[in-house]
């Protein structure tokens, strides 16, 4: 009888101990989201710098890109008088014509440049911009008190980045070569992003000198009811190539060898896309966007629901890649701390939790490795060395805690498993939940087979 007791009270012992371990587990693991969260911060730090680089070389090279246009404006100015109906104020206005079929034939290439550590996108287009215009009904009404000048007239292109422009503009007007002017002259092509994620298009007379543009004069005096123009375009930028559906019809055709666009705005094209560029193209007609025929004066159009384009940057970057790692921290160390604890278990290693503190923070530092590393090489460089040295490190440290080399050697193969496993999460974008998910099934699954012949109580007799 005393016997039966003294087994009773040990294995009381040993399930108090196993309960007490489990719980200094815990509190380790919660504390090791300190160092998680100072990583996090340091990974959103680097990639600060790094947007800063690609801020100053874009605004050096040029930055995002919005081609508006071309458009037809026809000056005229109009009589106001005063309450009296004595005198006559004479105020410049503006009519803005949109063409009736507008194509863009393009083809962009992208470079790598490369500064200090960090390295930016950019590219370079060569676009040749095709259409017509003619005067809609109604937008020159006969009025007594308005005066048109159709010999002042002039086409006008909105650039959002004029330094980008690459080559000398000739523009071929009716078959006739015209010069183009820098400036917007009485209108002002202003894309500016404001709170509501939307841009705008301002017609305003009295910001000449602020206008983003090109102009070119022509001359509208004759009777013609057609006018017919084309100009080659070449245009540097970065992130972002995006254009306005200005005209009725409207027809856009890029190539690039650039693997990884992203298509952004309201309307997306017909597209291939491959490991050897892309070819997209899009068509947009009058009915698909809310902009006029033409504008009569000063008035706002709202762009908001015709901007679109193509995304230039890399698809998924170090940092961002190094920042979905580390998310994965805690998993990796909950993972590798039930290993350890089921190896003390099954072989009766009594490892303290000091030694898995060491463990933990090894874990922790391979996040601040990676970062390191992949700054200077490629995240999968950066992420095989890194965890090359941990791998090896806790291997190593494993013949301090296990009293047997099975338990080293089945540490070994889960930590190469586990490292694997989180590298195959982070490289994908749409399939990582499922694989994760599936990885943490297989996790729990192997967890319950290894532990199903312990004996957690005795039963007292």
């Amino acid at each position: 009888m005393e016997t039966q007791n003294t087994v009773a009270k040990a294995w009381q012992r040993k399930s108090t101990q196993v309960t007490l371990k489990l719980m200094l587990i815990g509190f380790l693991i919660l504390f090791l989201l300190i160092p998680k969260y100072l990583i996090l911060n340091l990974v959103d730090e680097r990639q600060g710098y790094n947007n800063a680089v690609i801020n100053e070389v874009s605004q050096s090279w040029a930055g995002k890109q919005l081609i508006t246009g071309p458009s037809l404006v026809i000056p005229y100015t109009e009589k106001i008088p005063d309450e009296s109906g004595k005198l006559v104020t004479q105020v410049e206005k503006s009519v803005v014509i949109f063409p009736n079929d507008f194509t863009i034939n393009g083809d962009v290439e992208t470079s790598v440049k490369k500064r200090s550590i960090y390295q930016v996108l950019l590219y370079n287009s060569s676009m040749r911009l095709t259409g017509n215009f003619s005067i809609p009904e109604g937008a020159m009404p006969a009025d007594s008190k308005i005066t048109y000048h159709p010999k002042k007239a002039y086409v006008v292109i909105g650039i959002s980045a004029l330094k980008g422009i690459d080559n000398k503009i000739k523009l071929k007007w009716n078959e006739q070569d015209l010069p183009v002017l820098p400036g917007a002259k009485d209108i002002s092509f202003q894309a500016k992003q404001n709170s509501n994620n939307s841009y705008s298009l301002l017609l305003e007379p009295s910001v000449s000198n602020f206008s983003s543009g090109i102009h070119a004069p022509v001359d509208l005096s004759n009777d013609k009811s057609d006018y017919a123009f084309s100009f080659d375009l070449n245009l540097k930028g970065s992130q972002q190539l995006l254009f306005v559906p200005i005209g009725k019809n409207n027809e856009i055709h890029l190539t690039s060898p650039f693997p990884n666009p992203k298509f952004v705005g309201e309307f997306l094209p017909e597209h291939t896309t491959n490991e050897t560029g892309f070819d997209a193209k899009w068509s947009i007609f009058e009915y698909n966007r809310n902009i006029p025929d033409f504008q009569i004066g000063s008035s706002t159009i709202d762009l908001s629901s015709a901007i679109f384009g193509v995304d230039l940057t890399f698809a998924i970057d170090n940092y961002t890649k190094a920042y979905r790692s580390v998310n994965y921290m805690i998993l990796v160390i909950a993972l590798t701390f039930l290993v350890v604890f089921l190896s003390e278990l099954m072989y009766r290693n009594r490892i303290h939790i000091f030694q898995y503190t060491l463990v933990g923070l090894a874990l922790a530092i391979f996040f601040v490795l990676l970062l390191s590393i992949s700054e200077f090489l490629s995240f999968n460089q950066g992420y095989l060395i890194a965890a090359a040295m941990t791998i090896l490190l806790l291997y190593w440290y494993s013949f301090s805690m296990f009293s047997n080399r099975k338990s080293s050697n089945f540490m070994l193969a889960f930590l190469v498993i586990e490292f694997l496993y989180i590298f195959v999460i982070v490289q994908l974008e749409k399939m990582s939940l499922l694989v994760g998910a599936i990885g943490l099934f297989i996790s729990i699954a192997g967890t319950m087979y290894a532990t199903r012949k312990i004996k957690w109580y005795e039963d007292q007799v």
